[in-house]
């Protein structure tokens, strides 16, 4: 749950899960903040360039979780309550206006978990939550561990999910570095138990699904509708489970489209 926190403490938090580095700048002039979780592996770097396709209503702010990008040094978190938790407090201070959440795959989860911690201790929502290539949580899934593969076997499996580029596969020294993390953020996914005690949040649902998405079932993307009292829409991209790679700016603009803002002609 979220706690109350010293004000150092919780300035600290904030600083390292809510990137506000290089190209992230705070935008006091946004209507509406925009946080951003990103997929297995992936770090805030997956969202460059969307505050300039989305316009200056919206301040982009990409989460970062630990062992990524500024936090490589930092030991990665594989469990899904302890994520969750630090990543609430961190938000804390950024709730005083318009929030939407947008979270990819295992994003989509976290995202989710974050919104019902911020419900559960009557702390600002999410007006919208947005969420893409992952079933509802409440889905029963026979999930293989694959977070305990062998290197090589763990390797193939991410060969045949497509969202690692395959130069950093063959990369020995990068997949050393990158292999924790990434197993991390699998047992995060595959060690996931739904709360039964959950309420639905209040906010519309939006979801987002690859036509040829063999992970993620259609059924298991309209099953997000049970999650939530407000209203439901689900979009369909043309891809695999990475769709966001082929149609990133596809996808940027029909967050803008949910979130009723005007994204930017495309150069």
């Amino acid at each position: 749950m979220v706690r109350d926190h010293d004000e150092h403490m919780s300035t600290t938090l904030s600083a390292a899960w809510v990137v506000q580095y290089n190209q992230y700048k705070r935008n006091p002039r946004a209507r509406i903040r925009l946080f951003c979780f990103p997929y297995a592996g992936g770090g805030a770097s997956v969202f460059l360039g969307w505050d300039s396709r989305l316009g200056p209503d919206v301040e982009v702010c990409p989460v970062q979780l630990p062992g990524r990008e500024n936090r490589i040094s930092e030991t990665p978190l594989a469990r899904m309550d302890t994520v969750a938790n630090l990543a609430a407090e961190a938000l804390e201070p950024y709730l005083d206006r318009r929030v939407v959440f947008f979270g990819y795959s295992l994003g989509a989860l976290i995202a989710y978990e974050v919104a019902i911690r911020l419900l559960a201790a009557k702390r600002p929502q999410p007006e919208h939550l947005i969420v893409a290539a992952h079933s509802a949580p409440q889905i029963q899934r026979h999930r293989e561990q694959t977070w305990q593969l062998p290197d090589a076997e763990f390797k193939k499996r991410l060969q045949e999910l497509n969202g690692t580029r395959e130069e950093v596969l063959q990369n020995q020294e990068l997949m050393a570095l990158m292999l924790p993390l990434i197993r991390a953020d699998f047992q995060l996914d595959e060690t996931y138990n739904f709360c039964t005690d959950y309420d639905r949040l209040d906010c519309p649902i939006t979801v987002f699904g690859g036509t040829k998405d063999q992970y993620v079932s259609d059924s298991h993307l309209r099953a997000w509708m049970k999650t939530t009292r407000g209203k439901f829409v689900l979009k369909m991209f043309d891809g695999g489970h990475f769709f966001i790679h082929n149609h990133a700016q596809d996808v940027v603009d029909a967050v803008g489209d949910a979130m009723g803002v005007h994204h930017l002609a495309r150069d």
